[in-house]
């Protein structure tokens, strides 16, 4: 959950260092802050796909191999 947390917060403040950016017309800030925001969103596609990978392998396990599950619940922050 803090790591959730920590990017949203980190989310946020490129968000508003984005506004700053784009009221001084430093474009190459603009683009550095819209590289940072894609890497953050491509790291969060990441951690879906592998929790939606780690919970076909349990259901195809029969629900008996909870490791599966548990790692699952790691990266969505509830373990």
């Amino acid at each position: 959950s803090d790591v959730c947390s920590s990017d949203l917060t980190h989310r946020e403040t490129l968000l508003q260092y984005l506004q700053v950016m784009i009221d001084r017309r430093d474009w190459h800030g603009v683009a550095d802050v819209a590289m940072d925001l894609r890497d953050i969103d491509a790291e969060e596609r990441t951690k879906e796909q592998c929790i939606l990978v780690l919970e076909r392998l349990h259901e195809r396990s029969g629900e008996q191999h909870n490791h599966y599950q548990y790692a699952a619940k790691v990266l969505r922050g509830e373990a």
